[in-house]
């Protein structure tokens, strides 16, 4: 009867697959999954245009009751770039500091009995060191993930570097993520059923090494 809620982006959200990396989890570990992925999701607010690109910051306070959350975001933050880095010491949702640090907050305050955990992104796109227009890779991103989430001691999954998924490897990107339509070759960027299986077995066994 215990639940597990996924927050985050398209690639939580699954679209195409049978099934995506939370309720693959969810079925992994005898738990009723809940999916708040929404295509496109970022965790920061664009300050001029506030309900653009549905924030993570700003959407968590309808989410249901669970027992665990796994946030699963900052990929599209680093895609769109359209909010500013910002510094550690932000407070405001239009920053991806500031943003992170709500957030987590927020998720402490709403499930204070709960066990909250991040996870960084996925690899993505079609080499490992593409930057965006604020001059920042992926990796950067979850490095921020990182520092934020341990100064208030909430534990961080880390995909980017413990998950085998390397799109930018022609042979990992055919063979795990989604294929574009109408293209021979996957998108660099949304996994597969296979490409599922292997986030949920890495998250199901951190989240069984945190539960007692």
């Amino acid at each position: 009867g215990k639940t597990i809620l996924g927050l985050g982006d398209s690639i939580t959200q699954a679209d195409g697959c049978e099934a995506g990396w939370i309720m693959r989890t969810a079925n992994n570990l005898g738990m009723v999954g809940v999916n708040e992925g929404i295509n496109g999701s970022t965790i920061a607010v664009k300050e001029s245009s506030p309900t653009d690109r549905d924030p993570m910051v700003t959407r968590y306070p309808d989410m249901p009751d669970a027992d665990v959350v796994v946030v699963l975001g900052g990929s599209n933050d680093w895609f769109y770039a359209w909010t500013p880095i910002g510094e550690f010491a932000d407070r405001t949702n239009y920053t991806f500091y500031g943003a992170l640090h709500n957030l987590i907050l927020g998720l402490m305050q709403k499930y204070a009995d709960s066990l909250i955990v991040f996870a960084t992104p996925i690899k993505r796109g079609n080499a490992a060191d593409l930057t965006n227009s604020n001059g920042k890779t992926l990796d950067d991103y979850c490095d921020i993930i990182r520092e934020v989430c341990a100064y208030y001691g909430v534990a961080v999954l880390d995909c980017n570097r413990d998950v085998q998924l390397a799109p930018f490897i022609p042979w990992q990107n055919n063979k795990y993520f989604l294929t574009v339509s109408g293209q021979e070759e996957a998108d660099y960027t949304h996994p597969n059923d296979l490409g599922h299986t292997k986030i949920a077995a890495y998250i199901t066994g951190q989240i069984k090494a945190l539960v007692p």
